[in-house]
């Protein structure tokens, strides 16, 4: 179609469930939509007619990445629990209101108090004390120049988030833990500049498929060029032999970070360490860090980094 999409139609919420998918294992970018039709329908070169709820399936063709139509934001009260995925680790494939995301490799920078953070967690501060909570809380959010979107709660540390947190962090990590146990405000001390984390996995990431982890990856050993482990983190190892050696099922074995004053001095020193360990059959995104040039001013522009 113009504007390079493509849309496919179907009454099985199933069908649209599996294109969706089938659209994610070629790379590409499909949002699902629900749509309530009566009477006829024109498609490509004929008219059917239908009572039923319907499903789209919006393709992109030229971006590939996901997006949000501000024609499908809108509110729900809601009044009961709210639960937090408790995952074996913290990537998934999420499709929230038939709409994709990865969550995962990602980048970050400590920062002082901004305009996003009083308008999310600041809000819940008195409310926080008044309950005595301690501990870890963020609000996963997407923003654009219209707003802030906030998606879930997350009340503990997030993989592969923590690792990448600690990458930035000066104090020991024990004592900070300890501290924070406590209830202790003794400051967090930071490094300046950016911090990234690349997921390192192998077969059959990011898929359920025990013959193929088996045949491809079982008690595979990671070997390092160099005996240099620094801002590597293990997930789904364990020590054998002095080794380390792949288990679990999932595919998810490592998290290598690394930090920088700048993000591209960031992004070349955690490549430079994933460049130093050598996995059959491994493979990990090497975008990560790329669009920071582009987000960056978008975020400021906004005014959602403006320090208060």
């Amino acid at each position: 179609m113009e504007g390079g999409y493509r849309i496919f139609y179907t009454s099985s919420k199933k069908l649209a469930d599996d294109v969706q998918e089938l659209l994610l294992k070629i790379g590409r970018v499909g949002v699902v939509k629900e749509r309530e039709r009566n009477g006829e329908v024109w498609i490509k070169d004929h008219y059917a007619r239908s009572a039923r709820v319907q499903y789209e399936v919006h393709e992109r063709v030229k971006k590939l990445d996901s997006w949000i139509d501000q024609r499908d934001i809108k509110e729900v009260d809601y009044d009961e629990k709210v639960y937090c995925a408790t995952v074996k680790n913290h990537v998934m494939y999420v499709r929230r209101n038939g709409k994709p995301y990865w969550c995962g490799n990602t980048t970050m920078f400590w920062s002082g108090p901004n305009s996003l953070f009083n308008s999310t967690l600041k809000k819940f501060e008195p409310k926080l004390k008044e309950e005595k909570y301690v501990g870890y809380i963020d609000i996963n959010c997407i923003v654009n120049s219209k707003g802030i979107y906030p998606l879930e709660w997350t009340s503990r540390f997030g993989y592969p988030t923590i690792f990448i947190q600690h990458e930035g962090m000066l104090n020991p990590i024990g004592e900070f833990m300890y501290g924070m146990s406590k209830g202790n405000s003794n400051k967090l001390k930071t490094k300046s500049g950016f911090q990234m984390g690349v997921r390192v996995v192998v077969p059959p990431f990011p898929f359920r498929d025990q013959e193929t982890f088996n045949v491809y990856s079982k008690d595979t050993i990671i070997l390092f060029k160099k005996p240099i482990k620094e801002g590597v983190h293990i997930e789904d190892v364990k020590l054998f032999n002095d080794e380390w050696v792949i288990t679990g099922t999932s595919g998810v074995v490592l998290v290598v970070c690394g930090t920088g004053s700048t993000m591209k001095s960031a992004q070349n020193q955690t490549y430079n360490r994933i460049n130093n360990i050598l996995i059959p059959n491994m493979y990990y995104r090497k975008d990560v860090g790329d669009r920071w040039h582009d987000d960056s001013d978008w975020l400021h522009n906004w005014g959602y980094l403006r320090e208060v």
